[in-house]
């Protein structure tokens, strides 16, 4: 029997296209987009830990590309373009009435704390009876462990949750364990086929 239900931000309830992030840093830099995605990717997994601070992950980024600290833009990418997928937002509400909700996000501080301020209303951020940031977790999807410290928190069996993430390697990781797992993203996957995903495990 399903009991929680815990959702991704990024790409779940939040749409934010990284990709755009890092064609605008390879444009500026003159490096190519492949070698700034790696670059970002050997970075981030710090940060996401909590291990990095949002100055270091700046001076950190500028100084392997060659550019300004300032043209970095970590936070103010979030701040120009992420929005609520309104739809998978209301979705989450209304599970809410019926299982416990949660969310489990890789993200530094700053991204996670402007999320949390700035789209609370839209993304009904209150009624998630839990909140897991990796950043504050000292551990970050996919490692098994993070998902063993949400379903022991929640206080339910793998088998009785379902995850949702835009990432293959992190449902993968949620499998793992035994956790029902979907891979859903909001850039082409509609509300219609992840509600249909939901009810496979819920009937």
């Amino acid at each position: 029997m399903i009991k929680a239900v815990v959702f991704d931000v990024g790409g779940v309830l939040l749409r934010l296209d990284e990709s755009k992030y890092y064609t605008h840093i390879s444009n500026i830099s003159g490096v190519s987009y492949d070698d700034v995605r790696k670059t970002l990717h050997s970075l981030e997994k710090y940060s996401y830990a909590g291990k990095m601070s949002a100055e270091e992950f700046s001076s950190a980024v500028a100084s392997k590309l060659g550019i300004k600290k300032k043209e970095v833009g970590w936070l103010d990418f979030v701040k120009n373009n992420a929005s609520v997928d309104k739809e998978v937002s209301e979705l989450a509400f209304q599970l809410h009435r019926r299982y416990i909700t949660g969310i489990l996000t890789n993200a530094d501080r700053s991204r996670y704390r402007y999320v949390v301020a700035h789209f609370k209303k839209e993304m009904h951020i209150d009624s998630f009876d839990y909140r897991f940031a990796s950043c504050y977790m000292g551990i970050i999807k996919p490692s098994k462990r993070i998902f063993k410290y949400v379903v022991k928190h929640i206080g339910v069996v793998p088998g009785e949750v379902i995850f949702i993430d835009d990432h293959k390697e992190n449902v993968d990781g949620a499998r793992s364990i035994g956790m029902n797992s979907i891979l859903f993203n909001n850039l082409h996957d509609n509300v219609n086929y992840l509600r249909a995903q939901i009810e496979k495990f819920t009937k």
